[in-house]
């Protein structure tokens, strides 16, 4: 049995230049869902979390 889909999850991608970005989706308020763009400040590690954790949270925090 699977669960609910995920939201709020940052998934990396790789520029041309071969940098790493991430993207996450969000739900909005009327049920549709929107890809944004995690800012580079919210995409490398720190804080003891791992880069894709800091963007995990930052689409989370944009999806509340």
């Amino acid at each position: 049995m699977s669960g609910p889909p995920r939201t709020g999850s940052g998934e990396p991608f790789k520029r041309k230049n071969g940098t790493i970005y991430f993207r996450g989706r969000i739900r909005l308020g009327d049920g549709s869902r929107k890809w944004i763009d995690v800012p580079d400040q919210y995409s490398t590690p720190a804080g003891g979390k791992t880069a894709r954790e800091r963007a995990e949270l930052y689409v989370h925090a944009r999806q509340e």
